[in-house]
C-alpha cells in the first residue's frame, strides 16, 4: 500500500507542472526563493535534493537551504545522473552547503577510516549546530575557527592527537553546549577544554582502562559549566582513576548536575557524593532514569564520613524518575530529606505500576514527610 503513496517531491513535481489545474504551467516556482526555501525545509535532505530535477530554477534551490541532515542512506542516492565516490560526494555535498551559510549540520558518516572533511566547514561563520557521528579517527586542518558554533555534538569520534583535540575545542570560542558520547580517547595523553561560554557539557560512554584518568582531566578542563550531564558509566571510569580527589575540579559555578544510568554502587555513589563536595554552588540534582532497585546500595550504605556541603547549603530542587517504591530508592529519598536541609522541592516522577497506586504513594509520602519536622519545608509532588 505504502509503494502506492506519492513521495513529497512527486507532489511538488506536480505543482510545479501545474497537473492539478489540468494546465501546463509552472505554480510554485513563482514563489519568491525564500519561501521556497521554508516548504524544502519540511523535507527529508534527500527528497530535498530530489527537487533539483524539476527544473533549471530548482537545480540549485536545495542548497539554499539553512538545515542539513546527512546519513548513510542518503550517501547512495545518485545526483545528476552520477555515481560519484562516496568520500568526495559527502565532501562536495558538506562544503556546498556551508558555502550557502548553513546554520545546523547533522552528519553520520559510514566511513571506517580517517576522512577529511572539507577545511571551510572548520571556518564555517553560519553554523551554529555541529552534530557529527563517525566511527573514525577525526582529521582536522590546523586552522579552526567556528565563530557562531555553540552547540556540538561529537558521537563515536576518535580524537588523532592531543594537539588536534585541542585545536577543535580552542576553535569554538562562543559554544556553549558540548556533548561527547563513546569518543575515543586512545591517541589523547592529556587534553584542557577552556571556553568560558560553555554551559553545558555531556560525557556518556567513556572508555575504561588506563585512560581513566583522562576523564578527570575533561571534567577539569570545563569546570566552568553552569549545567553538567553526566553518566553512571563516567563515574565508575573517574572512580578508578589513580589519586581520584587530588584532580577533581571545584565546580563553583555548577548549578544543574544531571545523573542518568544510575547505579549506586560501592564505586559510583562515593563518586557522585565528591563530585557533590566539589559542587559548591549546586541548587538542582536530577536522576532522569531513575534507580535499579536490584543493584542499588540499601539501608546504611548511604551514610557517609560527611555530607556534601551543597546539600547543607544551596540544593533546592531534586527529582528522579520511574520511581518504583523501592526500598534503595526510598533510601535514596531519606538520605536527601535528612540532609538537605534547605530543600525546596522533591519531584518524583512514578512508574506506571505505582502512579496507579495511590495508596503506597501516600504511604511513602508520611514516610518522608516526617523526616521534615524541625527542617525548612519542602514539597514533596509525585508526578
Amino acid at each position: 500500500m505504502d509503494s502506492a503513496l506519492p513521495s513529497p517531491s512527486s507532489k511538488i513535481q506536480k505543482l510545479v507542472k501545474g497537473q492539478d489545474d489540468g494546465e501546463d504551467k509552472d505554480i510554485i516556482s513563482k514563489l519568491p526563493d525564500c519561501i521556497l526555501h521554508y516548504i524544502l525545509s519540511f523535507l527529508p535532505t534527500k527528497d530535498a535534493i530530489r527537487t533539483s530535477i524539476l527544473s533549471t530554477k530548482w537545480e540549485y534551490l536545495w542548497t539554499g537551504m539553512s538545515n542539513f541532515d546527512f546519513d548513510a542512506d542518503l550517501c547512495c542516492q545518485k545526483m545528476n545522473n552520477l555515481n560519484l565516490e562516496l568520500g568526495t560526494w559527502y565532501f562536495k555535498l558538506v562544503d556546498r552547503a556551508v558555502k550557502h551559510n548553513v546554520q545546523e549540520l547533522d552528519l553520520s558518516l559510514p566511513f571506517r577510516k580517517a576522512i577529511l572533511l572539507p577545511r571551510s566547514l572548520f571556518t564555517s561563520k553560519s553554523l551554529s549546530t555541529l552534530k557529527l557521528i563517525m566511527e573514525c579517527v577525526l582529521e582536522v586542518p590546523s586552522s579552526i575557527c567556528f565563530s557562531s558554533l555553540t552547540i556540538l555534538h561529537l558521537s563515536h569520534v576518535t580524537f588523532l592527537d592531543d594537539q588536534s583535540c585541542q585545536q577543535l575545542f580552542s576553535g569554538c570560542p562562543v559554544l556553549q553546549e558540548l556533548v561527547l558520547y563513546s569518543c575515543g580517547w586512545k591517541n589523547i595523553k592529556s587534553i584542557t577544554i577552556s571556553i568560558p561560554t560553555l554551559r553545558k557539557l555531556t560525557i556518556q560512554d567513556c572508555p575504561s582502562g588506563p585512560d581513566d584518568l583522562l576523564d578527570i582531566k575533561l571534567l577539569a578542563g570545563v569546570q566552568g559549566v553552569k549545567s553538567l550531564r553526566i553518566s553512571n558509566e563516567t563515574l565508575r571510569c573517574v572512580s578508578h582513576a589513580e589519586n581520584f580527589l587530588a584532580h577533581l575540579p571545584t565546580f563553583h559555578n555548577l548549578t544543574h548536575l544531571e545523573v542518568y544510568e544510575y547505579i549506586p554502587d560501592e564505586y559510583t555513589h562515593e563518586t557522585l557524593m565528591d563530585i557533590l563536595q566539589k559542587s559548591p554552588s549546586l541548587k538542582s540534582l536530577d536522576i532522569p532514569e531513575g534507580l535499579d532497585p536490584d543493584t542499588c546500595l540499601i539501608g546504611e550504605d548511604w551514610i557517609l564520613n560527611s555530607v556534601p556541603h551543597c546539600l547543607r547549603s544551596c540544593l533546592q530542587e531534586f527529582s528522579i524518575s520511574t520511581f518504583n517504591g523501592k526500598v534503595a530508592e526510598i533510601e535514596l529519598l531519606k538520605y536527601l530529606l535528612k540532609n538537605a536541609t534547605i530543600l525546596e522541592r522533591m519531584m518524583i516522577f512514578c512508574s506506571e505500576t505505582l502512579a496507579a497506586d495511590l495508596k503506597k504513594q501516600e504511604e511513602i509520602s508520611n514516610q518522608l514527610q516526617i523526616l521534615r519536622e524541625g527542617l525548612a519545608s519542602c514539597i514533596i509532588e509525585f508526578l
